[in-house]
């Protein structure tokens, strides 16, 4: 029973070291070649340079120990920064990069850090040719958008309707993408302005940044006013033997002019020039002073209602 129990134990433990040594061998044994991709970083570059391709993706075969690769490969799931591809740009200066930009001789990509892909070999695929340009700063305005809202929410309504708090951004970037940069906001323009104001997050086209602490921007619905020329209408005729001698519009200050003061959504009355009002003179021997209320666009309003339209009347010299 004894002798047994000894050949039993002594079986048990050749098997596992036969395992152990399985496993070893599998893991450490060289993985086929496998393609993946790392992020490009800078290092060295000079103040008021970019590199256009910084944060871009560069396809590398990288070969060695089977666990090596594949934990590789499950960190840069995680992280896609746990190891980067490298560029040294010490050699460029700004002075020798021309407005348009600088596209740079082939340069060898190096894999860091290097503590993390010990064991490992990596080979480029391709060619890495650094474009270079100079780093400016701009300040750009801040636009609303309408996105996705439906037809129904953004009917009647233009960009222009509304202001953001703050007005304007300052945004780095290469020269060539700081021309083309937009800031925005999108919004439902029905219900920004059912709201008064809003809080949406600032968008940035193209490859720019900005030191903007806080990239929560408020908008609200812009209200402007300005004045416009009436259109006085006659519906009806004097009495036989009179005639209109002059009419105006009578101002809140009781003066003569031809304007009438509106205010609606800043788009709206940016383009309403002139606003038609009309009178009845039906039968009218003498000048009147009418109130009325005049025609006007969906979503403008007088500044002072309602409308006063003084029409003198004078009888015709015979």
């Amino acid at each position: 029973m004894k002798l047994a129990a000894r050949l039993t134990k002594a079986v048990l433990l050749l098997a596992s070291f036969a395992l152990s040594l399985v496993l070893y061998l599998y893991v450490q044994s060289p993985a086929p070649p496998e393609r993946i991709q790392l992020l490009v970083h800078a290092e060295n570059l000079q103040q008021g340079l970019v590199l256009n391709q910084e944060g871009s993706p560069v396809v590398f075969s990288v070969s060695g120990p089977g666990d090596a690769v594949s934990r590789l490969v499950q960190n840069l799931k995680r992280d896609p920064e746990y190891v980067l591809a490298v560029v040294d740009l010490r050699r460029y200066r700004a002075a020798d990069v021309p407005e348009k930009g600088l596209t740079g001789s082939p340069v060898e990509l190096v894999v860091k850090p290097a503590n993390e892909v010990e064991n490992l070999t990596f080979k480029e695929e391709g060619t890495f040719f650094p474009v270079l340009e100079r780093l400016e700063t701009k300040t750009i305005p801040i636009k609303a958008k309408f996105g996705n809202a439906s037809a129904s929410d953004v009917s009647g309504y233009e960009p222009a309707d509304f202001e953001t708090m703050p007005s304007t951004v300052v945004v780095t970037g290469p020269a060539s993408s700081i021309s083309k940069a937009e800031a925005s906001v999108i919004i439902n323009p029905a219900e920004t302005e059912r709201v008064g104001m809003e809080t949406h997050q600032l968008s940035l086209s193209g490859n720019v940044t900005t030191t903007l602490r806080d990239t929560q921007i408020e908008v609200h619905a812009a209200h402007h006013t300005r004045a416009v020329f009436v259109n006085i209408n006659f519906v009806g005729h004097v009495r036989s033997g009179y005639r209109v001698s002059n009419f105006y519009v009578v101002s809140p200050q009781s003066q003569e002019t031809s304007t009438a003061m509106i205010r609606g959504l800043a788009g709206l009355i940016d383009r309403t020039s002139s606003i038609d009002a009309s009178v009845d003179i039906s039968g009218l021997t003498k000048g009147f002073t009418f109130e009325t209320k005049p025609k006007l666009p969906e979503g403008v309003e007088l500044l002072e209602s309602p409308l006063r339209i003084r029409v003198d009347i004078e009888k015709i010299p015979r």
